[in-house]
């Protein structure tokens, strides 16, 4: 089917154009935000919204809607207008300003909004001669000036300040901070497609069916991997047959009646409730007489939630600075939770049992704990829990916010995929184009269904040798990390024969506590080594040893006797070593990996390797040294909390070990 985006790329220039708004002050400002709206011969707006920073940085967001009736078209202008001044300007001043804001950002290395790339430009006119032009000013008497509002972060201010200095020279731009700045809310396309949007597509989907009428399913699966998995570039007319392939191979499996069941009733239940995308003061863990600041805070929490997953590192330490602001609020307690989350920590399961005793009534919380409660124990048939709604994890409450909605579906498709159930999979999909949730959850949403449904269809192909191969024996192994005394660092585990080198990745990767950032390669000699074991990337050659895929290669291809030695070296900046001897071969059978002992806590990941370690060690013995605290912020330290090189928690990292590796 061909979707809003294309049909946006494709056939946007072809609409009339209808209206064009930007803001009165735009020209005092130098930040425009311009509405540009086509009309459909049905009368149906598509539209898109440009917010243009026309003293330095060009298209900072874009925003579009597809084929959404009048009223909703005047309710966005509405809402708009709440904010900011409006006025109607033609369409040739709307382009100019847009066009000249990339221009002049564009000279310093800054790029549109990728959403302007990918979609919202093909609302626009082409930028041609066709377009007459007009002269807009940009920058501030000629030099960039670089305006930081309250909701960029440090590291993204920091990398735009590096670009200016590097691109217009020192002395040569101007920084300001901004205390307040308009806050654009994000909506979310309604998803309801009307006749002229579907039509003429069908013959091509016909057309496919007639195609592959005759494939079996391993055939499908096997032209799905060859496009997924080497990351073959597609055309549109190959996006359109993966997606063909991809339902034909999933709807083979799905058992539709029970799909719509769900689907329906829990969107009815959904809906019962008033979904919002206004955050109320319990979300946002603001207590009467609360001396936070709301308007800041909120703004803070809506961008902290956004960035929680995508820089979990960064928003972590933002975090704990808030904590010690604010002191105890659910609102932090759940961002906290999302980062940890985000970066697979151990402490995640202890943290979350935390905050949960804390605030039991807190529904962003709730929801995390409820859902590892039921993965943790086996609750047996998913529908039944599928079938009980939303209710119990918003027990009391009358309006939802648009994030406890996405929490509480993504919670279900964590249930469905543990039970590797495509029909609740499918039924989830389902729910999320009934409900509205914030359009970059919304998105996140469509991603992770995406990926269970392939991991559904790779399971249904698994090649026979891998599913021939039986556990005849257990390897037990020694594993430590070069080049660190005082004390070492090693960690003992036994792992079944037939596991791949992949698998042995991960498993070292948890029982050490490395965060799996980094390459890796598993080789006889270490750096220099004729051959490798690792990570196999499209187009990416290293030019001097032979690689071998990881995922391809078991471990009883390459260890046969006690005492053999291997080398495991993970990021190759920081160069961590680790030498892997095999001490025992055990002939009976083990389900699952188990560390058995170990010693040492894990380095810092980006430290410096070795000598950066020893370095670090050094100051956080010393509260005294003058990086002492630089060095505690950057690795989490609480107040009064302490670097102890010797710890290490061996229980609770055999529990993350088996947790993971069980099934």
């Amino acid at each position: 089917m061909l979707t809003p985006e294309n049909y946006i790329r494709q056939k946007a220039r072809s609409l009339p154009l209808f209206e064009c708004y930007v803001n009165s002050d735009w020209k005092e400002s130098g930040m425009a935000s311009i509405t540009v709206a086509r009309k459909h011969s049905n009368g149906k707006i598509t539209m898109g919204m440009y917010l243009t920073d026309l003293k330095c940085l060009g298209v900072k967001d874009a925003h579009y809607f597809f084929n959404i009736n009048e009223h909703e078209y005047r309710d966005i202008l509405e809402e708009m207008t709440e904010r900011i001044e409006t006025e109607p300007v033609s369409y040739t001043l709307a382009h100019n300003i847009i066009y000249a804001g990339i221009e002049f950002a564009d000279d310093y290395g800054f790029k549109p909004h990728k959403d302007f790339t990918s979609v919202a430009q093909y609302i626009l006119e082409e930028d041609n001669e066709n377009i007459e032009l007009i002269e807009i000013e940009c920058g501030e008497n000629g030099k960039p000036l670089y305006i930081r509002g309250p909701l960029d972060s440090e590291t993204q201010a920091n990398k735009i300040i590096a670009q200016l200095e590097h691109e217009a020279g020192p002395g040569n731009y101007t920084v300001i901070w901004q205390s307040e700045e308009d806050f654009m809310e994000d909506d979310t396309w309604d998803d309801e497609n009307d006749e002229e949007f579907i039509e003429g597509e069908n013959d091509e989907w016909d057309e496919l069916e007639k195609k592959y009428k005759n494939f079996s399913t391993e055939e499908k699966v096997n032209l799905i991997a060859d496009s997924f998995i080497n990351k073959k570039k597609l055309s549109h007319e190959d996006n359109q047959e993966l997606t063909y392939l991809t339902n034909s191979v999933v709807y083979e499996h799905v058992n539709f009646d029970l799909a719509d069941e769900i689907t329906k009733e829990i969107t009815e239940k959904l809906l019962i409730f008033d979904i919002t995308d206004e955050l109320s003061d319990e979300i946002l863990g603001i207590k009467p007489g609360s001396k936070i600041n709301r308007e800041k805070w909120e703004k803070q929490f809506y961008k902290l939630n956004e960035l929680a997953t995508k820089e979990p590192k960064s928003v972590g330490k933002k975090i704990r600075k808030l904590h010690k602001e604010m002191g105890d609020n659910p609102a932090l307690a759940y961002l906290e939770l999302l980062t940890l989350q985000a970066l697979d920590s151990p402490d995640y399961e202890e943290k979350l049992n935390n905050f949960y005793e804390q605030f039991p009534e807190y529904s962003l919380i709730k929801i995390f704990w409820k859902t590892s409660d039921l993965l943790k124990n086996d609750f047996g048939n998913p529908v039944e829990i599928f079938k009980t709604g939303p209710a119990e994890f918003f027990e009391g409450k009358e309006s939802l916010h648009q994030i406890e909605v996405f929490q509480y579906l993504f919670s279900l498709l964590l249930i469905a995929g543990a039970y590797k159930n495509i029909s609740l999979i499918e039924a989830i999909e389902g729910i999320n184009d009934e409900i509205d949730v914030l359009e970059y959850k919304n998105i996140i949403l469509k991603e992770i269904i995406f990926f269970m449904k392939m991991s559904f269809i790779f399971s249904l192909n698994e090649k026979t040798e891998a599913n021939s191969r039986t556990t005849t024996e257990t390897y037990e192994f020694k594993i430590q990390i070069k080049g660190i005394t005082r004390p070492p660092v090693w960690r003992r585990i036994t792992v079944p024969s037939d596991y791949s080198f992949y698998d042995f990745h991960q498993i070292i990767q948890k029982a050490f506590g490395w965060w799996s950032s980094h390459p890796f390669q598993f080789s006889e000699n270490g750096f220099g080594s004729s051959q490798v074991i690792t990570e196999i990337y499209e187009d990416v050659d290293s030019g001097f040893e032979e690689q071998i895929d990881a995922e391809e290669i078991y471990l009883s291809d390459v260890f046969h006797k006690e005492r053999q030695k291997f080398i495991y070296i993970y990021d190759f900046g920081d160069s961590w070593e680790h030498t892997i001897t095999l001490e025992k071969i055990l002939p009976e059978k083990t389900g699952y990996p188990e560390l058995l002992d170990g010693k040492g806590q894990c380095p810092p990941e980006d430290c410096g390797g070795v000598w950066g370690y020893e370095n670090f060690k050094e100051i956080m013995a010393n509260k005294k040294h003058p990086e002492y605290e630089e060095f505690a912020e950057w690795v989490g330290l609480e107040e009064n909390e302490e670097w102890d090189p010797k710890e290490f928690d061996l229980k609770r990292t055999q529990s993350v070990i088996k947790e993971m590796f069980k099934n």
